[in-house]
């Protein structure tokens, strides 16, 4: 007899598990007044801002935060989502402008010709073909006017945007991954909005008169960042939310919580506690606040009553929150585990 190994999942836990909505950044985001300010100062003075904070506290989110605030503000004014850039480790200068595919052009340049080797020659009248723009390149095409935008040499130039929507947020995600030359080889382009490909004859493009490009970047400081390119940045450090601003968040994403699954204020005040004890436990990876909103979904769809706490599902949650071996055996001597 074929035995069943999941009889405590029915169909109808399937249906409502995946009616399950998880809320955009730009819906559920709380900026602190200290945070706010550091935007707005950025925005007046023009000029990157720098945020630093350990993993989970935010730092990508808050670029479609602001994308979105903007967006509203101005009313319509901004892009309502940031142009986004994740730097790795080989990043250059020219790549958080465009990337060219030397190798694909290559390739199909030979094959038209019916020749496969080195010597034969390139058809650069098709060179756009292989060029497609990145985050900050897109932002500055996305300033220019419709009739110049259809111009610009890129495969993906109609990717930049329409409508009124013409200033933007660029976002550079986790800067202090690439090479420590990386930072200061794109001083001059975003000091100017400006950069050229020099693989279609150095065309150059250049941010519209009177556009705003706001420049956020992040940096989970694994290595310090050269000092020229400090002084051009505002800078904020996100610090780890206490218990009053963590219930605030928890607030804001019980929203998105499902109907039959609330979470109750004295729910929420009881995680927020709970999960600060649990994170000084945690000596080998901190829980962060996903995992925290992670926890309070699987409480409160367990029905869990801090009043009367049920062990059996305290213990069967710790998954959501604690990812390491050595960090669970810490969490479980804890009185109230």
């Amino acid at each position: 007899m074929a035995t069943h190994q999941l009889d405590n999942l029915s169909s109808n836990d399937l249906l409502r598990y995946n009616t399950y909505s998880k809320p955009n950044d730009h819906q559920v985001y709380l900026l602190s007044d200290e945070l706010k300010d550091a935007v707005k100062v950025a925005i007046m003075l023009q000029q990157p801002l720098l945020i630093t904070g350990e993993p989970g506290t935010g730092k990508t989110a808050l670029a479609y935060k602001v994308a979105a605030e903007l967006h509203r503000i101005s009313n319509g004014l901004y892009r309502d989502e940031p142009f986004f850039f994740t730097t790795k480790s080989n990043s250059s200068a020219s790549d958080l402008f465009y990337t060219y595919d030397a190798i694909s052009h290559f390739f199909d340049a030979n094959i038209s010709k019916g020749l496969l080797n080195s010597n034969a020659d390139m058809n650069t009248g098709g060179t756009w073909k292989y060029i497609t723009l990145q985050a900050f390149g897109k932002a500055i095409i996305n300033t220019l006017p419709d009739n110049e935008r259809t111009n610009v040499q890129a495969v993906n130039s109609n990717e930049t945007g329409g409508g009124s929507a013409r200033n933007a947020v660029v976002l550079i995600d986790e800067i202090d991954k690439a090479s420590r030359d990386f930072p200061n080889d794109i001083l001059n382009e975003i000091d100017k909005y400006r950069f050229s490909i020099k693989e279609t004859g150095f065309t150059t493009y250049e941010k519209a008169p009177g556009a705003h490009i706001l420049l956020i970047m992040t940096s989970n400081s694994e290595k310090a960042l050269p000092e020229p390119f400090l002084r051009r940045c505002v800078f904020y450090h996100i610090p780890f939310p206490d218990a009053g601003q963590l219930t605030n968040i928890l607030g804001e994403h019980r929203k998105f919580f499902h109907a039959s699954a609330p979470a109750s204020d004295e729910l929420i005040s009881w995680a927020s506690e709970k999960f600060i004890a649990l994170r000084e436990v945690c000596k080998e990876k901190k829980p962060a606040t996903a995992e925290l909103i992670s926890w309070l979904r699987y409480l409160a769809e367990n029905k869990f009553n801090p009043k009367q706490p049920d062990k059996t599902i305290l213990k069967g949650s710790l998954s959501t929150v604690i990812k390491n071996s050595d960090d669970l055996a810490r969490a479980a001597d804890l009185s109230w585990m």
